[in-house]
């Protein structure tokens, strides 16, 4: 839900940090969402393509080092010497590494749940999904409205904020572990 929140997060200020610090057209910064969608598919069909166990167990770090790294990318974009395309490239690093955690996770959580409630599993991962994107994006707007006054540089409270949910996030997923299990890893 944190990595989730954090990526939508970003993806809402992105627009405006394109147009605002280095004057992208509106089409020109919805191409950069549009290819990191790309980017995001890219990395779901990849991992899938993984079936080494202990790959696949790496898999959910991987992705979200990746989500970081390049979410903390996009950061250099507040300064207007920066050129736009290094937020770009953050961007597309992030969407990759989303790519990458997303289906694991969502396999990891179905592997540890009985059939019989496989149901409520998903809809508990589509409401958690929901809510931490509501809760990033509500902390974000809060940050940005709080930090106007600092004009193009209000972006980078906000998306540094957002750098932390991810890294938070990071740390309470290295706790994951199978029921009966006194070690934390990601196993899947």
């Amino acid at each position: 839900g944190m990595m989730n929140g954090a990526y939508v997060a970003v993806e809402l200020f992105l627009p405006l940090l394109l147009k605002n610090v280095h004057n992208f057209s509106p089409t020109r910064a919805g191409i950069v969402l549009t290819i990191g969608s790309v980017t995001w598919a890219a990395g779901s069909f990849l991992q899938g393509k993984i079936h080494n166990p202990n790959w696949r167990k790496k898999m959910p770090l991987i992705g979200s080092t990746m989500q970081i790294i390049g979410i903390f990318l996009t950061l250099p974009g507040i300064f207007p010497a920066v050129p736009g395309e290094v937020v770009f490239a953050g961007w597309l690093i992030a969407s990759l590494g989303v790519g990458i955690i997303y289906p694991g996770i969502t396999v990891y959580a179905l592997a540890l749940t009985p059939k019989e409630n496989h149901g409520r599993t998903s809809s508990a991962l589509q409401i958690l999904d929901s809510l931490g994107a509501a809760i990033c994006i509500a902390y974000a707007g809060i940050i940005f409205a709080l930090c106007r006054s600092l004009g193009v540089y209000a972006f980078g409270p906000t998306i540094g904020t957002l750098v932390i949910f991810a890294v938070f996030a990071l740390l309470i997923g290295q706790r994951i572990q199978k029921p009966g299990s006194t070690t934390f890893s990601i196993n899947f």
